[in-house]
């Protein structure tokens, strides 16, 4: 870590609680929170993190720290939650750690959030999740874990409500005890699971898109029937095609509701018909992607376009056909500029009025919270309104991802 890390014109406060990234109690001035992550931190964890007994969050995504994660972590046994806050944080990914988890973790039990992501090529990881009992948040997604069967080792982990192992090389049957588990939430795509056939990797076009197409064996008892059950759940899928605020009601219980006053389509419908954007179907300036104004079919794409743009609206205050957009200048560019370091700079600042009466009293600071989800919810939105279709998100990662934000921001117990 260097010193241009650290506020105050180079210099290293003198007390660590001042330290920046570092959250101490107010009581005992003893940490409690270490936010490390993005510091540029390279090398391996120390054991002596195990010294911090009063720590209950640990922030370390987005550095470059490798090695096996210490014996010692199992020591903080206050990673546990609390009646009234978010659940309590390892976050590793985008790191690049090896091995299991420390046996000793069971010490900490009640670790209700973990996360990690990047190349790895054993199972011992995965496998070792089973000391973590009261596991409620599983990210491990892209390349987190090695080959193999999703291990029984989870089922003891009855509390897991969102579960995303999506883009690894899992194989083999989907296990029934899934079935038993509290999920909420359950991303398996992008693997090599499969009852009926093989899944292979596709590449389409001159694009390059990447899919995923599975190879059906029609002589395994049953196929004919799964691959019928697939083509129906595909058969209507819709396309709004002009998403935007005027068009989003809320009933009396506030839950939104599009309302695509005629516009929304089926997609099969589009496609037997060969309409294209600039046959029926009209969007509004600034909220349809750009491929529709070439005369490019729609798809689910553009609403996922659609969804961001309207996100990083809500974030910011901003339309997109604001007057300040100019010159090259969108609120795409304009959010994924600020990203990570000044996106207090760009949200609107109505969002943040009251927001210790909406948090509540925690010990981590509301501030740092706030900011860590608003980084979160610009990163969906600028995801999910690239220019090109073939690159934006996937509008169920979107979806997940802004469930881990508002369950941290508010504090449910997931």
């Amino acid at each position: 870590m260097t010193l241009q890390t650290f506020s105050g014109r180079g210099m290293i406060p003198f007390h660590f609680c001042e330290w920046e990234g570092v959250t101490c109690g107010r009581k005992h001035r003893r940490v409690t929170v270490l936010d490390l992550q993005s510091r540029g931190l390279v090398g391996s964890l120390s054991p002596y993190i195990g010294n911090l007994s009063f720590i209950r969050e640990i922030v370390l995504k987005n550095n470059t720290i490798g090695g096996k994660i210490p014996d010692e972590v199992g020591r903080l046994f206050r990673l546990i939650p609390h009646p009234s806050s978010y659940p309590v944080a390892f976050k590793l990914d985008v790191n690049q750690f090896t091995g299991s988890l420390p046996v000793s973790l069971a010490n900490a039990s009640e670790l209700q959030y973990l996360r990690r992501s990047g190349d790895a090529d054993e199972m011992d990881f995965f496998q070792s999740l089973a000391n973590c009992s009261s596991l409620r948040i599983l990210d491990l997604a892209y390349k987190s874990i090695g080959k193999g069967a999703i291990p029984s080792s989870l089922s003891s982990s009855r509390g897991i409500q969102v579960m995303d192992l999506s883009r690894n090389n899992l194989s083999g049957q989907i296990p029934n005890f899934l079935e038993k588990l509290s999920l909420k939430n359950l991303n398996l795509s992008f693997n090599e699971f499969s009852s009926f056939g093989s899944v292979y990797k596709g590449i389409l076009g001159e694009d390059g898109t990447i899919v995923a197409v599975k190879v059906l064996n029609l002589q395994r008892r049953g196929a004919s029937k799964s691959f019928i059950s697939e083509c129906e759940a595909l058969k209507n899928i819709l396309v709004h095609c002009d998403l935007k605020p005027s068009n989003i009601l809320f009933d009396c219980d506030m839950t939104a509701h599009v309302g695509d006053f005629g516009l929304a389509k089926f997609l099969l419908e589009l496609t037997n018909l060969k309409q294209s954007s600039s046959i029926g179907i009209r969007g509004t300036i600034g909220y349809t992607p750009q491929e529709y104004g070439l005369g490019n079919e729609v798809s689910t794409k553009g609403d996922v376009y659609s969804y961001g743009i309207l996100l990083l609206e809500m974030i910011t205050g901003k339309r997109p056909t604001n007057s300040v957009f100019e010159g090259g200048l969108n609120l795409h560019n304009y959010a994924g500029s600020a990203l990570p370091n000044r996106v207090m700079e760009v949200v609107d600042p109505k969002l943040l009025n009251n927001i210790d009466e909406v948090i509540g009293n925690h010990s981590r600071s509301p501030t740092n919270r706030v900011e860590e989800c608003l980084i979160s919810m610009i990163n969906v939105g600028v995801a999910c309104s690239v220019e090109l279709p073939q690159e934006r998100w996937d509008i169920s990662k979107a979806i997940s991802e802004l469930y881990l934000v508002r369950d941290i921001l508010i504090g449910a117990r997931i």
